[in-house]
Formats: structure tokens, C-alpha cells, sequence
């Protein structure tokens, strides 16, 4: 869960280098914890790469938290519906729901707004932390 500021952070500083962090997170899981390969590109990491564009390109909140938003749902959906990985629990069928989809819109809209009010918290305290240049 904590993996999605980094990602935010390194993509407001650039484009390039959120995406490398991107990466190079994916290649680090692949080495020393293989187990989460499978949920960090398609969920946290793919949210703090939307948010770090979002923040940086569309900068209203209107348009951020739905596009953070779809790009959250695309990846779930990608892995319950794409792949068969049981994402939200073995209690949730990998067959294709409209229910199923629709929770996850909301709770991707949800927890993108989250993740926004904190990135904007942490971005507003590390500026009054970190001495500019």
C-alpha cells in the first residue's frame, strides 16, 4: 500500500523518472519478494504513476481522481478478468460480473480520492521540510 507515494513523488519530479521507479520496483519485487509481482504493477504502482501524471499534467481534482481512478480499475480488472489472479479473494468468482466491476469503480474512485488528499499532504510537508535550492 505505501508503495504508491514513492511512485507520485517520482513521477511529479518527471515523467521518466516515475516510470523508471516503476520499473525498477517491478524488476526489485521480481528478485526479493516475487509473491506481490503480480498485484504491484496492476494496482499501487500503476495508481502512483496515474496520480504522479494526474497531479502533474491535469492538476484539478475533477479530472485526476476519476483518471487515477479508471487506471486503478483497469488493472484490477486486467487481473480478475485478464489473468485469473484472485486479487479480491477466492470469495470473488473470475468470471465476468457487472457488480463485481461497478465495486471496484467505486472503491477505485474511493481510494483514489485517498491517495490523493495524501499525496497532496505529504508533497505540502516535504516542501516545508526540504531546503530549496
Amino acid at each position: 500500500m505505501m508503495s504508491t507515494a514513492p511512485l507520485v513523488i517520482a513521477s511529479l519530479l518527471s515523467l521518466k523518472i516515475g516510470t523508471m521507479t516503476y520499473f525498477v520496483t517491478i524488476f526489485l519485487l521480481a528478485m526479493f519478494q516475487p509473491s506481490e509481482l503480480w498485484v504491484f504493477p496492476f494496482t499501487t504502482g500503476l495508481l502512483g504513476l496515474a496520480l504522479g501524471v494526474g497531479l502533474k499534467y491535469l492538476r484539478r481534482s475533477i479530472f485526476i481522481i476519476p483518471f487515477a481512478a479508471i487506471c486503478l480499475s483497469l488493472g484490477i480488472i486486467i487481473l480478475l478478468y485478464g489473468f485469473k489472479y484472485p486479487i479480491l479473494g477466492p470469495s470473488v468468482t473470475t468470471n465476468l460480473s457487472g457488480v463485481v466491476i461497478l465495486v471496484i469503480l467505486v472503491f477505485s474512485l474511493l481510494y483514489s480520492w485517498f491517495w490523493q488528499f495524501l499525496s497532496l499532504f505529504i508533497i505540502k510537508l516535504l516542501k516545508r521540510i526540504l531546503p530549496r535550492p
